[in-house]
């Protein structure tokens, strides 16, 4: 039974690897260690077949343990295949194989690449051992020169015809070879069609792998390595090429000098493609074949090494395809994925071979153009390019049109790194869009100036799409019973997830675009969601104040889009109240008059928010009513000096009261304040110190709590 021996100190790799052995190679047994003393310990006294070894691993690291076993007698001849996480570096596979090693896999595993490569070793192991055991027969034979020299060929003949593997055995003193017909049968040769020497070998090799299997060949005949292994293009009797594996021992005389090899030859043909397959996967685009950002930003890196060395610069192009949306929605993304495969056909004809083209996105493209002398042939080729984009496209029968824009940055005169530069051509191709597309931009202080407020709008859009927004719920209390008066949602997001810092910036970034509505949407949604879980559950709650900006007020989509929502539901706008401030009452008096009354006659209350900082009249209540008005008390209180504060509080909270109005006070941040609002007789407080913003789950926490404690939550309808 072939035994496989495990090192690795991660006990989940352990379960994971003996899984897959277990499930695809049945009779297969695993040795399981957990450190290299253990795993040097077991090699010695179980001798299995296989090794997979770790090379991160504690006290002894990968590469001490397999120089170990390979100096060890006993150990010496197992095959080992070293795993590691470290992805793509040259170097580590180099040491790895210098220490011993036959074989190198990359975390995460591959689960076909581990089977392939543990049958592989398998088999080398299987016919090292046999072919150790055949060498010593002859050697002895040699030495005692008897008969069982014909024993010993008949056994080996034996090994020969039964071995999926092909052998070889070179003579070095003479230069003459065998090669097994399974050898020769694997390139579809006849037996006599491969001369005996060892000239047939290097004579079919791939070109391009010649020059280092002549240099493996030559370091270990001179003993400056200490195992031979090939994997090389061999090419075959009907000129196609093959990847073969070639290991091999040697015999050497009382000089300890090399006077024989003998091996075997795998063919590892599909294990080549499939590892061809898997880096296409992992470094180009599947539906246009270009390079994906992974590989573009290594060819990046290179390019700006060389420019760095040279002195030359590196363009690059970020190219956003403009109406490529359109052209999904109108003839489906069949046609749209057509379309990128031409457009990537049309860009490939106007770079250079040196150039790279990347498809990074969905209808996004990156041009890295490399070693550059001047910048005069940048602005051609991004003409060119926006030229050849725009051109009709016909896609089954369908006549198509799209434009490109194109944003243009310089190593190293607009950044010092890959990164940096990809984000400032990034933002040119933004200042291009907004110039109305089908246009070029280069990169300067200016256009990244103006691009700022572009592509924080998307920035936001994409996080109400990706759901980073959120809504908060805020309670607001009684001043003198504390009782629960109201609950106001709160717009929240992750700033880190954005450029954007405050609400006021967020607004301004809002207005007069799609991302108002959506927004409104997002906590209009929300808070009905909330109401239905409440009266499901038999909870009394207060009103939910909602806020509107300018354009979401006076947006009579979003009016339609409330009212039709709550019909659906069986609700109305008693369950809710609209707060808007002074200044979008009064940017048009008789439209917002209009839409109060709107409002309200779906059963919604209204209140005034931010009173004192814009402008409003006695005169103007009497064409609305007002339920309730909010000032902010830090605010109001810090333009007077502390000997006025308290009068200009309790001023605002008589004049709310003389026109029937609850007075709510916000920001409130400390039991100073609360005893300030209690002695002016303000209603209703609001703020951190008062209550924190909390989730939706936390805030029905809250309600469930007050009314199994009777706190007395007066009915939506009627307060």
């Amino acid at each position: 039974m072939d035994k496989i021996l495990i090192i690795d100190d991660e006990k989940m790799l352990h379960l994971t690897i003996n899984e897959i052995i277990e499930t695809m190679l049945p009779g297969i047994k695993t040795i399981n260690a957990y450190s290299g003393k253990e795993g040097i310990k077991l090699a010695q006294e179980e001798y299995p077949s296989l090794i997979l070894l770790d090379l991160m691993l504690p006290i002894m690291n990968g590469y001490e343990i397999c120089t170990h076993l390979k100096n060890n007698k006993r150990t010496r001849y197992i095959p080992i295949i070293m795993i590691t996480g470290m992805q793509s570096n040259y170097q580590v596979k180099i040491k790895s194989l210098e220490a011993g090693a036959d074989a190198f896999l990359t975390k995460p595993l591959s689960i076909p690449e581990l089977i392939a490569q543990i049958k592989s070793m398998l088999r080398l192991s299987e016919a090292e051992h046999m072919l150790r055991k055949e060498r010593d027969k002859l050697i002895n034979v040699v030495e005692e020169k008897t008969i069982a020299l014909d024993e010993s060929k008949e056994r080996w003949d034996i090994i020969i015809n039964n071995t999926n593997d092909g052998i070889w055995d070179w003579n070095l003193k003479t230069q003459e070879a065998f090669y097994s017909n399974k050898w020769k049968e694997i390139l579809g040769f006849a037996e006599e069609e491969i001369k005996s020497n060892i000239d047939s070998f290097f004579s079919l090799i791939h070109e391009e792998d010649r020059d280092s299997a002549e240099r493996i060949f030559d370091e270990y005949t001179h003993n400056l390595t200490n195992k031979f292994q090939l994997e090389i293009r061999m090419r075959c009797k009907d000129d196609t090429y093959k990847w073969l594996s070639y290991r091999g021992d040697s015999i050497r005389d009382e000089n300890d000098e090399i006077i024989r090899i003998i091996g075997t030859q795998s063919d590892i043909t599909d294990k080549k493609i499939l590892e061809q397959k898997l880096s296409k996967m992992a470094h180009y685009d599947i539906l246009t074949g270009l390079p994906n950002r992974v590989l573009l930003e290594d060819r990046l890196k290179q390019s700006i090494n060389r420019s760095s060395r040279s002195g030359t610069m590196t363009g690059l192009f970020y190219i956003d395809i403009d109406g490529f949306k359109s052209v999904n929605d109108t003839y489906g993304h069949g046609i749209g994925d057509i379309l990128l495969q031409q457009i990537s056909h049309r860009m490939l004809k106007l770079i250079r071979k040196v150039d790279t083209l990347s498809r990074v996105g969905g209808d996004e493209f990156i041009v890295v153009l490399a070693d550059l002398k001047d910048i005069s042939s940048t602005e051609i080729i991004a003409k060119r390019i926006i030229i050849e984009v725009g051109k009709e496209y016909l896609i089954n029968e369908c006549l198509i049109h799209v434009a490109a824009s194109v944003g243009i940055a310089l190593f190293p005169e607009n950044a010092q790194n890959a990164e940096n530069l990809i984000t400032m051509a990034d933002i040119a191709m933004y200042s291009a869009k907004e110039a109305g597309g089908n246009q070029l931009r280069y990169f300067n202080s200016e256009v990244n100036k103006m691009t700022k407020q572009a592509i924080q709008k998307k920035q936001l859009s994409e996080a109400i799409i990706e759901k980073k927004f959120s809504v908060l719920f805020q309670p607001q209390l009684s001043v003198i019973e504390r009782k629960l008066f109201g609950i106001e949602a709160i717009l929240h997001w992750d700033k880190k997830k954005t450029t954007v810092d405050t609400h006021e910036d967020f607004h301004f970034l809002a207005m007069g675009s799609d991302l108002n509505f959506q927004v409104a949407k997002l906590v209009f949604d929300t808070v009905v969601a909330r109401i239905l879980l409440w009266k499901k559950d038999n909870l009394e709650f207060p009103r939910v104040t909602l806020h509107l900006n300018s354009q979401q007020f006076y947006y009579m989509n979003l009016y339609n889009y409330i009212i039709t929502a709550l019909d659906e539901n069986g609700l109305d706008g008693t369950y809710m109240k609209i707060n808007v401030t002074e200044n979008i009452i009064m940017q048009n008096l008789e439209m917002a008059v209009e839409i109060l009354n709107k409002y309200a006659s779906q059963g919604f209350h209204v209140g005034l928010d931010n009173f004192g900082i814009g402008y409003f009249s006695v005169q103007h209540t009497k064409f609305y009513a007002l339920h309730t008005m909010k000032f902010n008390f830090p605010f109001v209180t810090k333009l007077v000096t502390i000997s006025d504060k308290v009068n200009i509080a309790k001023s605002i909270v008589d004049f709310a009261h003389g026109l029937n109005m609850t007075v709510v006070a916000d920001g409130i941040k400390n039991h100073a304040d609360m005893l300030t609002l209690k002695n002016i007789g303000c209603d209703i407080a609001q703020g951190e110190h008062v209550h924190p913003a909390i989730t939706p789950d936390s805030i029905s926490e809250l309600l469930l709590e007050y009314n199994n404690s009777n706190k007395g939550i007066i009915d939506p309808v009627t307060y």
